[in-house]
Formats: C-alpha cells, sequence, structure tokens
C-alpha cells in the first residue's frame, strides 16, 4: 500500500474518516459503510486514487500493517466492524474468520437463521419424536436428511 503514488492522500482522506473511541480504543469509521446484508463494514472510496469501495478496516491493515492478498481476512478483537483500529485487527483466512464468528456467538442458528423452516419447538419434537424419520419429514415439510441432521445433532445443536 504505502508504494501507491497517492498515499498520502489516501492516509490523510482515511484518517478524516474514523474518531478514536476513548473507552474501548475503537477507531469509528464515520465515513460511508456497506450495508448490514454486508456486514454492515466501514467503505472507503476514492476515485482519483482508484480505490473504489474497500472494506476500511482491511483498508487500515494495509496502511498502518501491510499489504495482504484477497484470500486473506482482517478479523476484529473488538468485534466491532466500524472499527478500523489496526490494534484491534488481526489476519486470518475464511476458516479462522469462520470460527472466530462461531467463537462470538454471531452465527445465526436456529430459527435466528434466515433461511429456517422449524422453530426451535419443532426441531425439540422432531429430536424425541421415535417414528421412522421419513413419517416425521413429511408431517413437518422437511427432507428425511433434515430429520437425520437433528437427530443426530448435526443441525440445532445448541438444543
Amino acid at each position: 500500500m504505502q508504494k501507491h503514488s497517492h498515499f498520502p492522500a489516501i492516509l490523510k482522506a482515511f484518517e478524516e474518516r474514523f474518531i478514536p473511541e476513548p473507552n474501548t480504543g475503537c477507531w469509528i469509521w464515520m465515513g460511508n459503510r456497506f450495508s448490514l446484508k454486508r456486514g454492515g463494514y466501514g467503505c472507503f472510496t476514492m476515485r482519483p486514487a482508484g480505490i473504489r469501495a474497500v472494506r476500511a478496516h482491511r483498508l487500515s491493515w494495509e496502511i498502518y500493517c501491510a499489504a495482504i492478498t484477497p484470500a486473506q481476512h482482517v478479523l476484529h478483537r473488538c468485534d466491532n466492524p466500524i472499527c478500523v483500529n489496526p490494534d484491534h485487527l488481526f489476519l486470518g483466512d475464511q476458516r479462522s474468520n469462520m470460527d472466530d464468528k462461531v467463537s462470538k456467538a454471531r452465527q445465526d442458528r436456529g430459527d435466528q437463521h434466515g433461511m429456517h423452516k422449524l422453530s426451535e419447538q419443532d426441531a425439540r419434537a422432531i429430536k424425541a419424536d421415535p417414528r421412522k424419520h421419513a413419517e416425521i419429514a413429511s408431517q413437518y415439510g422437511v427432507s428425511y436428511v433434515t430429520v437425520s441432521d437433528i437427530k443426530r445433532g448435526r443441525s440445532w445443536r445448541h438444543l
């Protein structure tokens, strides 16, 4: 990043778009943000420098730490998607990103998941139901595999 000919202007524009939060140490991104569907992360754009809609925390890592590849993920220790403080960030890969999400209970599960067909009450009833999987599946309008996954603890694990 530092070899970029526009680096001084990028740094100045970047630093004008966050404010330090004294209680948490987070640097709160005040610029544009991606939608909540895309995580609500800060979004940095600077067309004269050829930068279009990059995640602000990724750019922070590149400005203050080191260059990263597209396959690398920049994760938040503080779990605040609008924080761009490099001391609150760390590098990982897709697996570590998913593990971090699950360990911090940010993984939608059960009836919080956008694709759920069953309620938690349904899943508990399926788990306890002694009938054949096909019969249960037919009653709830789900597949045999869904019933099997619930009974084996592959889905609805938290029950």
